[in-house]
């Protein structure tokens, strides 16, 4: 039996399988991913982020910097001194080789953490969360 394409069923390669979403009923609730086949296989992944700005943050002399965390992984941005409305304008990418189920499931978390000195432990000022699967699915991400 051969495929419209002309290609064998079993030659078809697990990489070439994407990840399936349907539709949620509540925009709150975390979407729901359908793995095929290839679900438990490692894959190459990347996340990158760019940290662009903040504004109006909260308190006086602040000196912001914001910590990008993807899982376990984290980096941080350049300290901008005694400012509430900082500008960074900075990249940062995370590399990955992991199972899809796993990848999805990692968790994004910016803060913004007021401090002199990172090896201290600063004030945060704020955070946010979500999972990369939430990212995943946007249209045009």
């Amino acid at each position: 039996m051969r495929l419209g394409g002309g290609l064998d069923p079993d030659t078809i390669s697990l990489a070439s399988v994407t990840a399936v979403t349907t539709n949620v009923s509540n925009k709150r609730s975390k979407p729901d991913i359908k793995m095929e086949p290839s679900a438990g296989r490692p894959m190459d992944y990347q996340v990158s982020i760019t940290v662009i700005e903040a504004r109006q943050l909260v308190g006086l002399n602040m000196d912001p910097v914001v910590c990008v965390e993807v899982g376990d992984e984290k980096k941080y941005t350049s300290m901008k001194e005694s400012t509430n409305c900082p500008y960074y304008n900075e990249y940062f990418v995370f590399d990955f080789h992991v199972p899809p189920d796993v990848m999805f499931d990692k968790i994004i978390k910016l803060s913004v953490i007021h401090s002199k000195n990172l090896l201290r432990s600063g004030t945060l000022v704020g955070s946010f969360k979500m999972d990369v699967g939430t990212v995943y699915t946007q249209p045009g991400a």
